[in-house]
């Protein structure tokens, strides 16, 4: 089946519509968030019910940020599911709702102060779509995500190990946040310059994004690295994430020197956001305190 005849089909619009991938890279992410931090011995049970938590606030989000830019993706992004008219904006809305009401009954289910963190999460999520997709400081959503998502998990592991990692989250995790930011929005800076969005992107220029998405993550890995070091942990977990990472930066730098292309930072987004993520959890699992 053709591409265009796939993207008719009602399930694959729902699938888009979720961001299918993005919540699936998501949900790993926060299962080896609660693996790293319990050094592989939290249940199955509570690492499942974390990571389906994450994966269903992902999917929450993208499906209210579809409704809420309905009128701009009109202009822009006629494919998507709501312009192309294949899913409705009150759909997508009590989609959204139900989704999240999910993740926050699984959250509830692992703790309250579990629940505390999705709940905010959530709220940042809501605020984003609502009213600072377009503003310059809609980044620290993102960020203020980056921070919360390790907090839950470790108090999914221990309520009070958790508070342990309360200091360090917040400068690495809202860097991490700022970086997966920056290098998810990239792609989509022409269209949101057609919509009026002035975000953080537009704020710096065309010219200074995409150093400006590296530069976050620069910070990121810097940050972790220097809380590992301070803490005197293993920083091997660390590694695996930082090799990677310097790989695509030197693949996609000698490639977007050719010429930089939608296209282009397309594949970067893809290749980057799992390093981002994968950096957050090897960073978890090196300040962990087993």
């Amino acid at each position: 089946m053709r591409r265009r005849q796939l993207r008719r089909l009602p399930a694959v619009a729902w699938l888009r519509l979720l961001r299918l991938p993005a919540a699936a890279a998501v949900g790993i992410a926060a299962a080896g968030l609660v693996a790293a931090w319990s050094d592989g011995a939290a249940a199955w049970h509570v690492v499942l019910r974390y990571a389906a938590a994450a994966a269903l606030l992902m999917s929450a989000a993208a499906a209210a940020n579809d409704a809420a830019d309905a009128g701009r993706d009109g202009r822009s992004r006629l494919w998507r599911p709501i312009p192309a008219g294949q899913v409705a904006p009150r759909g997508a809305l009590l989609a959204a709702a139900a989704l999240a009401a999910a993740a926050l009954a699984l959250a509830a289910s692992i703790g309250w102060l579990v629940l505390a963190v999705a709940a905010a999460m959530a709220l940042a999520a809501a605020a984003y779509s609502a009213a600072m997709r377009g503003a310059v400081l809609g980044c620290l959503g993102f960020a203020l995500i980056g921070m919360l998502l390790p907090i839950g998990a470790a108090l999914a592991v221990d309520a009070g190990a958790g508070r342990a990692a309360l200091w360090w989250s917040a400068p690495v995790g809202g860097a991490a946040g700022l970086a997966f930011f920056a290098v998810y929005k990239l792609p989509d800076f022409e269209r949101d310059d057609e919509d009026g969005a002035r975000g953080l992107l537009h704020w710096v220029g065309i010219d200074a994004a995409l150093p400006l998405g590296w530069g976050a993550t620069a910070l990121a890995l810097a940050l972790a690295l220097a809380s590992v070091n301070l803490a005197g942990s293993n920083a091997l977990w660390i590694y695996g994430p930082l090799g990677y990472l310097l790989a695509v930066a030197l693949a996609a730098g000698a490639w977007l020197a050719l010429g930089v292309t939608e296209r282009k930072l397309a594949w970067q987004r893809n290749l980057v956001a799992p390093g981002i993520l994968a950096l957050l959890v090897g960073w978890f699992g090196a300040i962990a305190p087993g």
